[in-house]
């Protein structure tokens, strides 16, 4: 009988141990940083809605209103408006303080705004958007419903 197989067989599955122990964290890595990408597009998939429905309606005039129902994934949250330039962008921030910027303007019309300070949208909502003056100034006013 060879005892070949018997002796060799123990380096073998060291040596499938050891390529496996370099490759497990490196593919664990790119699976959690696909789930972070793919949870952050999601958040602004929901932005962008949000977004388009505000150009509506500001393109609309003083009146004009509409809903949107979004979804925001558990830890991402919306932050829509503020002040000075804040007021032209929506903020996508992300469980871990990453911050993505989704931008109210268009090339084919004039840049709409958000009037009334921020809001910050978290979890299952309802957003009434109002086209309004407000302190003076023209823009989508967002409001829960």
């Amino acid at each position: 009988m060879d005892d070949r197989g018997v002796l060799g067989l123990p380096m073998r599955l060291a040596v499938v141990m050891v390529v496996l122990a370099l490759c497990v964290p490196v593919l664990a890595h790119v699976a959690n940083d696909f789930q972070d990408r793919t949870e952050n597009d999601l958040a602004c998939k929901e932005a962008g809605k949000v977004a388009s429905v505000a150009r509506e309606v500001y393109h609309m005039g003083e009146g004009g209103s509409s809903t949107v129902e979004i979804s925001v994934l558990n830890g991402y949250a919306l932050i829509l408006g503020g002040e000075s330039t804040d007021a032209y962008r929506i903020l996508v921030r992300s469980p871990d303080g990453r911050d993505t910027v989704v931008p109210l303007d268009n090339r084919e019309y004039q840049s709409a705004r958000f009037v009334g300070g921020s809001v910050s949208v978290i979890g299952h909502m309802v957003l009434k958007l109002t086209c309004k003056v407000v302190g003076g100034e023209y823009g989508v006013e967002v409001s829960a419903i």
